[in-house]
């Protein structure tokens, strides 16, 4: 007796219950239902499908099936709290492949750019443009450290954004267009910030700690570089310093 390895249904006569397709590349089984599940997800992640499933493991499958709940959770929650339109769902699918692990979505709005209606979506790391067009498969990025300036035309719903290379126009952005200008001065400062740290950090590690310099100051003398008399009015000096 075998068991669909998706919901674990027992398929008490394998060969009646699906066809031969149905059977996996390590000799296990999906059921009909599980198996139209697995194809709907490779239709979210843009994969390519002939329709059978004997290259693919049981292992394989399983992932794509929790993949999809996780889209399925990840499309609901999305639309629900940003009030972005059903039929933006090709643009959710799209944005949904192209978040990076631990990226988050501070906020979204239905907007349109190049005369392209999609989706504005403003996460922790850059900020994006995803078209509902099905012809365009990756959005428009905008990394905030390259941002110069970021302007509302509340009248129109509109955002422009400037860059060192470029002008980004937004209109139409529906989902409270000030909250969303808002939301993304603050991921540009706090970007910036980050790196600002970062590079301060980088700075700090790379300068001699006031030991190394008495440790080379040592060296300094023994090989003749100094006299005992430099090496001690410079040791003063640094330890003056602590």
């Amino acid at each position: 007796m075998e068991n669909c390895i998706g919901c674990l249904v027992s398929l008490k006569n394998v060969s009646g219950f699906f066809s031969a397709t149905e059977e996996l590349a390590d000799n296990t089984y999906l059921c009909n239902g599980c198996g139209a599940k697995t194809r709907d997800i490779l239709k979210i992640i843009d994969v390519f499908h002939t329709g059978s499933f004997q290259n693919y493991s049981s292992f394989q499958v399983q992932e794509l099936l929790a993949k999809g709940i996780r889209f399925e959770k990840f499309s609901n929650q999305f639309v629900e709290k940003y009030n972005v339109l059903l039929s933006q769902n090709s643009a959710i699918k799209k944005l949904f492949n192209v978040l990076w692990d631990n990226e988050n979505i501070v906020h979204a709005s239905n907007a349109v750019y190049s005369n392209n209606f999609g989706v504005l979506v403003v996460t922790d790391r850059r900020l994006m443009f995803m078209g509902a067009d099905l012809e365009i498969k990756l959005p428009e990025i905008i990394d905030y450290n390259e941002i110069i300036s970021v302007d509302l035309v509340a009248e129109m719903s509109h955002i422009k954004v400037t860059t060192s290379e470029n002008i980004f126009n937004f209109s139409d952005v529906l989902n409270e267009t000030e909250k969303c200008l808002a939301e993304i001065e603050k991921q540009i400062e706090l970007v910036k910030d980050k790196k600002l740290t970062e590079d301060r950090a980088f700075h700090n590690n790379n300068e001699p700690s006031l030991f190394d310099i008495l440790e080379r100051l040592g060296s300094f003398r023994q090989n003749g570089v100094i006299t005992d008399t430099e090496f001690t009015e410079q040791k003063k000096k640094i330890l003056e310093q602590l």
